[in-house]
């Protein structure tokens, strides 16, 4: 092996992550409906707010003040 040789592959194990343990490898069935779960609350309180009510008018009274004379 060369010295470019020697020297790539130095970067390359500099760069890359060190291999994960098996049991670390990727989120399980526990994170992924805890995940699903926290969106689904964060939507529901969204939802109940009317928020997107108050952002469409917000739009509406921008675009309005943007062409009116």
């Amino acid at each position: 092996m060369n010295i470019t040789h020697k020297a790539w592959a130095k970067i390359i194990s500099l760069l890359t992550p060190p291999e994960a343990d098996a049991k670390e490898k990727g989120a399980g069935f526990v994170e992924y409906a805890a995940i699903i779960v926290f969106v689904g609350i964060i939507a529901a309180i969204l939802y109940k707010s009317e928020i997107g009510d108050r952002i469409v008018n917000g739009m509406i009274s921008s675009i309005d003040r943007v062409f009116s004379p």
